[in-house]
C-alpha cells in the first residue's frame, strides 16, 4: 500500500497547490508513482501548476458520483515530468461526502506509491483527514495571521487523531524577518505546534515554473528544498536546504 498524505492550508494564498505539484515532482524523482487530489471545489488551480489544463476531461466528484471510472479522469501530467498523475477538483462547488471519499483512496492505494491530498477549506480537510493512514502537512505563511489560522486547523486535526503532522512555513522571505516585518521561525512553529518538514523560499522560479506548469530547475536551490521534503516524508534526516 502506498503512503497518503494530507496537504493542507488554513486559508488561501500561502502555496499549499505549488507545494504539492513541486513535491510530487520530488517523490517521482526518487521513483515513487505519485497522485494528486485536489479538493478545491470551483477554485482548482492544480491542473495549471501541473500542466494538465486542457487535458482533464472529468474531475473527482465524476468518479465519486459514479459518471465515469477512475482512470478516465486521472490525467497523467505530460514530460518532463515522469510518473506524476492528477485528479482535479470540479469547477462547480460540490459537497465531498466523506465514506465516498475513502473508498476511493483506498481503492488507488495499490496503483501509487504516494496519494497527496490538496486540501484547503475545513470541511474539506475534515473529509480528506478521514482518509489519510499516515501524513498531514500543514502549509502556513509567517505571518500573525497565517500562524494564528494554522494553528486553529492544525488543533482540529490532532482532535480528528491525524497520525502525523508536520508543518511547512511557506514564502518565507529572510529579509522579512531579519526586519521584524514577520515573526521567525521558531515563533511560527512554536505556536502552531507542529513539528517542522520544510521551509520553502518566495522565489520567482516557484512562481514561474507553477505559471508555466513546468518541473523546477534541477539544480536550483527551491528543488533541492522539495527533494528534501520528500526524503524528510520518508523519516530520512536531511538539511532544509533553505538560505
Amino acid at each position: 500500500m502506498g503512503m497518503i498524505t494530507m496537504v493542507c492550508s488554513a486559508k488561501d494564498g500561502v502555496g499549499k497547490s505549488t507545494a504539492c505539484v513541486f513535491l510530487a515532482d520530488a517523490l517521482s524523482d526518487m521513483g515513487k508513482r505519485v497522485l494528486v487530489i485536489e479538493l478545491d471545489n470551483g477554485l482548482r488551480s492544480l491542473d495549471v501548476y501541473a500542466g494538465v489544463y486542457g487535458m482533464t476531461v472529468f474531475d473527482i466528484f465524476d468518479v465519486l458520483n459514479g459518471r465515469c471510472e477512475p482512470d478516465r479522469a486521472i490525467v497523467k501530467a505530460p514530460a518532463p515530468r515522469k510518473n506524476v498523475y492528477v485528479l482535479s477538483a470540479p469547477y462547480n462547488f460540490e459537497s465531498l461526502k466523506g465514506e465516498q471519499f475513502v473508498k476511493l483512496c483506498n481503492a488507488l492505494n495499490s496503483h501509487y506509491d504516494n496519494i497527496l491530498i490538496d486540501a484547503s477549506c475545513l470541511s474539506d480537510i475534515q473529509v480528506a483527514a478521514s482518509a489519510v493512514a499516515m501524513n498531514a502537512i500543514m502549509v502556513a505563511t509567517a505571518d500573525p495571521a497565517g500562524v494564528r489560522d494554522a494553528r486553529i486547523v492544525a488543533d482540529r486535526l490532532k482532535d480528528l487523531a491525524v497520525p502525523k503532522m508536520r508543518l511547512l512555513l511557506s514564502r518565507i522571505e529572510p529579509s522579512r524577518i531579519a526586519l521584524g516585518v514577520v515573526p521567525d521561525l521558531d515563533f511560527c512553529i512554536d505556536n502552531i505546534g507542529l513539528q517542522l518538514i520544510g521551509v520553502v523560499p518566495e522565489d520567482d522560479e516557484i512562481a514561474l515554473s507553477a505559471a508555466m506548469g513546468i518541473p523546477l530547475e534541477k539544480k536550483s536551490l527551491s528543488k533541492s528544498v522539495f527533494d528534501n521534503i520528500a526524503e524528510r516524508l520518508y523519516g530520512n534526516d536531511l538539511p532544509l536546504a533553505f538560505q
